[in-house]
């Protein structure tokens, strides 16, 4: 069975047991049911099964930062450890996937750069406490989540505790607070307004090689385009189906070491400029003399640059090499469409 067949008969399922059903699509649904996975999904980036729509609780600011807090349906998603994934299924005892983005305080430049904890109770009462993942969604972008099970109606208080951050922060936002914080805010959950959050499945394009276009704040967690990023582009390089934009800036950014030239790597997703966070790179120059030296990426934000790699290198000639070492590829958790991308990723060269 291929997979559009494998698709089309876990529709008819769906379809047979739920109401409102028309043709490929669901606007609303009162069970979430998602189609079966593709069995023969490509080791790239792919159109899902299906597309959630997303509900925002609340933005709050605290100390030059912004945190952004929405849910959808609890739903299947993949952790990673080093080049292999675990899927996690959703159980049906969890009622949202509760999903948090930080940017910088005006929420122009993402900030997937640290680990967070929530807590929410009703009535003072605790009924969630635990760490998010760093995740990576079509629609939905780069941001901190999880499945969790709330106590069905009512009024709820949510405290989001940030570790410090420890990418580098430089350019213009070289002054940024670093340090732990925590966000507070209350929100009513109402079960029927969940299930009112638009569901479509895509029976016609899951399974190619394309993607989702961005909902909402996660339009703020896309890089620039290679033609806006500061610098100049020297290649652009392609590796597990992930984009390397290779910049090289006459001067290091603000808030970083040396004086030398400066090598950043912009490892983005294909068709929608997420960034890959959580990778480990260096870059091997070899001179037209034979001259052989590695240097470690460091993971840093600027507003120019986004989320990339960078290190000063020194001057460059014409005649170089540049190799990009990957030793480690991005660690963070994917939902459907992204799991099977950035595994296997192999060492690009580019010749200048």
């Amino acid at each position: 069975m291929d997979r559009r067949t494998a698709l089309q008969a876990g529709l008819m399922l769906v379809c047979s047991s739920t109401a409102g059903c028309l043709g490929s699509m669901f606007e609303t649904r009162s069970v979430y049911a998602p189609p079966p996975l593709l069995e023969d999904r490509p080791k790239a980036v792919y159109v899902p099964t299906h597309r959630e729509g997303m509900q925002r609780i609340d933005t709050i600011s605290n100390g030059g930062l912004t945190l952004t807090v929405f849910y959808s349906y609890p739903h299947r998603f993949w952790t990673v450890t080093d080049t292999y994934t675990k899927k996690i299924p959703y159980d049906e005892s969890e009622t949202i996937h509760l999903m948090t983005t930080l940017t910088d305080g005006d929420q122009t430049v993402g900030l997937p750069a640290s680990n967070l904890q929530i807590t929410i109770s009703n009535d003072s009462e605790t009924v969630v406490t635990k760490r998010l993942w760093s995740m990576l969604s079509q629609n939905m972008g780069v941001h901190f989540g999880d499945n969790v099970t709330l106590a069905g109606a009512g009024t709820y208080t949510l405290d989001v505790t940030m570790d410090p951050i420890t990418v580098r922060l430089a350019g213009g936002l070289s002054d940024l607070d670093p340090s732990s914080r925590t966000f507070s805010t209350t929100f009513e959950y109402d079960p029927n307004e969940r299930d009112d959050i638009s569901f479509r499945t895509l029976s016609e394009r899951a399974g190619d090689r394309d993607a989702l276009t961005p909902m909402g704040a996660a339009q703020n967690e896309q890089l620039p385009t290679p033609e806006s990023l500061a610098g100049s582009t020297m290649a652009t390089l392609t590796s597990g189906d992930a984009r390397l934009v290779v910049q090289r800036l006459e001067s290091p950014p603000n808030g970083t070491d040396g004086d030398d030239p400066y090598l950043a790597v912009s490892a983005r997703t294909p068709y929608n400029r997420y960034p890959l966070v959580s990778m480990r790179l260096s870059a091997t120059v070899v001179t037209g003399e034979g001259d052989r030296t590695e240097t470690n990426l460091a993971p840093t934000i600027t507003p120019a640059l986004g989320y990339h790699y960078g290190a000063p290198v020194g001057a460059l000639s014409g005649a170089d090499e540049i190799t990009l070492q990957i030793k480690q590829p991005p660690q963070i958790a994917r939902h459907e469409g992204y799991e099977t991308a950035f595994l296997k990723m192999e060492n690009p060269t580019v010749t200048l």
